[in-house]
């Protein structure tokens, strides 16, 4: 992510403390951190961390004895798009035009008033 296209700062702004980017992928199937070495860009200094999967390697918190609590509930985040199915998709484009924005799906991004 590159903060000053995304309007975090603006160009050529100089920042006196680091920026530090942090991704939390705790859905991922394989555990990992990572960092990208210090980056130097425009008048600031940026940190990447990427942090991948819900397991004692990656959180000091997560007991190895109570792993199948963390992976039942990551296993409640998956397979959430089945409720939002129909057979008739008229039906199917209202049910999720009335939760939007929750997916980048289009459908989820689209209003209809009537």
């Amino acid at each position: 992510m590159d903060p000053v296209v995304v309007g975090l700062i603006k160009p050529g702004e100089k920042l006196a403390v680091p920026m530090i980017q942090i991704v939390f992928a705790l859905g991922s199937e394989t555990c990992a951190i990572r960092h990208i070495q210090t980056q130097k860009q425009d008048d600031f200094m940026l940190y990447d961390i990427w942090i991948a999967g819900l397991s004692p390697e990656v959180f000091g918190v997560v007991d190895q004895d109570d792993q199948y609590i963390w992976n039942n509930l990551l296993l409640a985040s998956r397979g959430w798009e089945k409720m939002f199915s129909h057979r008739d998709p008229i039906t199917e484009a209202q049910m999720k035009s009335m939760s939007p924005l929750i997916s980048s799906d289009e459908a989820f991004c689209t209003f209809t008033l009537k």
